[in-house]
């Protein structure tokens, strides 16, 4: 028997909206349950299998970031509530978890700190394995980590909760 093997990869953008104060963002959640039937896909879900490269998924843990953009001001300090959900063809999506997010001031572009990553993450955890979340503390990068155990898909929206005009981008990568 081979021991298993993992093999980090750069981050992806899984989901984002342009403002995460407005109404709460239900596009995903709206879709019939059996969105998810093989031949159904959601394209914007995060598949282990397609990022496995085929039949067998060597992604067996993943890292969320998240980043807030405030282009009229300084965007530390403000808010976001991320809600993960998961899913395997022909069920329905389940939460995984819900991660109460606030800015920092580690900038995405030097010299401003309209984009800033969030550093800090509080999260409220339904996923059957434990959810970690890493370097959560003032002017740091905080991402939020856990085990694939019985999901194959991966889906975010920000539920509405969280400061005016920020927009926020949720990035995750394979462990």
């Amino acid at each position: 028997m081979g021991a298993l093997s993992t093999r980090p990869t750069g981050w992806k953008v899984l989901y984002q909206n342009v403002n995460v104060a407005g109404a709460e963002d239900t596009s995903y959640l709206s879709a019939p349950t059996t969105a998810y039937a093989i031949n159904g896909i959601d394209s914007g879900a995060y598949d282990t299998l397609k990022e496995g490269g085929g039949n067998f998924s060597w992604v067996n843990r993943v890292e969320i970031i998240v980043s807030h953009g405030n282009g009229t001001g300084d965007a530390d300090g403000t808010t976001s509530v991320l809600e993960l959900y998961g899913a395997n063809d022909s069920g329905p999506r389940y939460p995984i978890a819900s991660i109460a997010c606030t800015g920092g001031k580690a900038e995405l572009v030097a010299g401003t700190d309209d984009n800033t990553w969030v550093d800090t993450m509080v999260v409220t955890s339904y996923h059957s394995k434990t959810i970690t979340v890493t370097d959560s503390a003032t002017d740091r990068v905080a991402r939020v980590s856990f085990d694939l155990d019985g999901i194959r898909r991966i889906e975010g929206l920000f539920t509405g909760g969280g400061s005016t005009s920020v927009i926020t981008t949720a990035y995750i990568r394979s462990l």
